[in-house]
């Protein structure tokens, strides 16, 4: 079995009438057709990743999502990006559909528009708001967190690797400009999640919980509700109030199920753990780390990682240049290693399916995705198997950029790692 998958785009929504593809990659790839794996041009939400997936009414849920400002140095300089969350988390929208929730957002009443704290931030938000009535539920989709990204201007859904929100007042981390920015959220399950929401015949009784962000180099600000209800009533804009176009913001959404705790779910869907990092050249950052069985771990020779999930980060790696005439250029050998027990039972003798994406400031890759645990035949291979292979830039001087690597399961579990790389001598 081949290691490598063809997949949707990521960050794209499932377009539904060719006439709104064009808006949608102008907005979400100003140059054109641009590879959706680079991360040049505009504002970027990679990737979000809540915790737990799979929550309890009255429990705490964190999520963090993770922002690039792929615009020039001087755009970036003259106008910061910031990661804005919605204080509000929308309980039980009617159908399911996250574009329910958009009336609290227009709403004179409906709290504060957004907010910027700390990084740290951890104080509980007021996430008790009365729920949507009326409707039927979705099909039974309980299948874990779900996100999404979307053009503020269109309303396109995002696919499986969104960039996501929840929670407290927001989060946006301080960085220097140029630096990625991981941002985190959090709420508190409101106690008749499940009890509130419809019951769907054959499902486990759930909760919906949805949680906004936005991406914006400016100041968000409201819009009237228009005739597209996909379409956020939200903007960003300058200092003078002038809305700025599709490449200084974007706009993303979590969906955070909740179940009772009789439901049999708890502690049965957790996002993937990574940790190690195969980077070809950079093995002697790691080691070899003693295994239980006396020999080495499935981490000997790559770079370890520490820290909290989802969010980790490796020392920064050093690859050659590539002249702008040269014919053999390297093609550095890069991809993660997840751990056995990230790959979970779903049911009928099934498990997760497990896959990185590759994002990168500069360069290319071999493949931007690739299939890491297959849902019944497991691990596809050591990352030696399911590498993507990393084409630095060729230019005659050094240059510094990040490559991301965003692992993801099918129910919406996700973490990813920060490799900084510096090209050249």
């Amino acid at each position: 079995m081949l290691p490598y998958r063809i997949r949707a785009p990521k960050l794209r929504g499932l377009a539904a009438v060719s006439a709104l593809l064009a808006v949608w990659l102008s907005s979400c790839a100003p140059s054109g057709f641009q590879d959706e794996a680079q991360l040049q041009g505009g504002v970027r939400i990679l990737a979000s990743s809540a915790n737990p997936p799979y929550a309890r009414p009255g429990e705490a849920v964190r999520i963090d999502v993770l922002a690039y400002d792929g615009r020039d140095a001087v755009d970036r300089s003259a106008s910061p990006m910031q990661v804005y969350w919605f204080p509000v988390v929308c309980e039980n929208p009617t159908l399911d559909e996250y574009y329910a929730c958009f009336n609290q957002f227009a709403h004179p009443d409906g709290g504060a528009l957004g907010q910027v704290v700390s990084a740290d931030a951890a104080t509980p938000s007021d996430a008790e708001a009365e729920p949507d009535d009326g409707g039927d539920a979705d099909t039974a989709d309980a299948s874990g967190s779900d996100t999404g990204v979307m053009d503020a201007g269109s309303g396109e859904t995002g696919s499986d690797a969104g960039a996501m929100a929840a929670g407290d007042g927001g989060a946006d981390a301080a960085s220097s400009i140029g630096s990625p920015v991981v941002s985190e959220f959090s709420f508190v399950v409101p106690p008749n999640a499940v009890s509130t929401h419809p019951v769907s015949q054959g499902a486990t009784p759930y909760g919906l919980l949805v949680a906004f962000n936005f991406a914006c180099a400016g100041q968000l600000t409201r819009l009237p509700l228009s005739g597209n209800p996909q379409a956020p009533p939200l903007g960003c804009a300058d200092a003078t109030g002038k809305l700025l176009g599709p490449d200084s913001y974007v706009f993303g959404y979590t969906r955070v199920y909740a179940y009772a705790p009789d439901a049999g779910t708890a502690g049965i869907n957790t996002n993937p753990v990574v940790d190690c990092v195969d980077v070809e050249g950079a093995s002697s950052l790691a080691g070899e780390t003693p295994g239980e069985d006396g020999g080495t771990s499935a981490c000997a020779g790559m770079v370890s990682l520490g820290g909290a999930a989802p969010s980790w980060s490796v020392p920064p790696v050093t690859i050659p240049a590539c002249a702008p005439n040269q014919h053999n250029c390297p093609h550095i050998k890069i991809g993660p290693h997840v751990t056995p027990a990230s790959w979970e039972p779903v049911a009928n003798g099934l498990h997760e399916e497990i896959w990185a994406d590759y994002y990168s400031t500069f360069g290319s890759f071999t493949h931007d995705s690739t299939l890491l645990y297959d849902p019944t035949a497991g691990l596809i291979g050591p990352p030696n198997k399911t590498d993507t292979e990393f084409d630095p830039p060729a230019s005659p001087t050094s240059q510094d950029g990040y490559v991301w690597i965003v692992v993801h399961d099918n129910r919406g579990g996700a973490a990813w790692v920060t490799v900084p790389v510096h090209v050249g001598p």
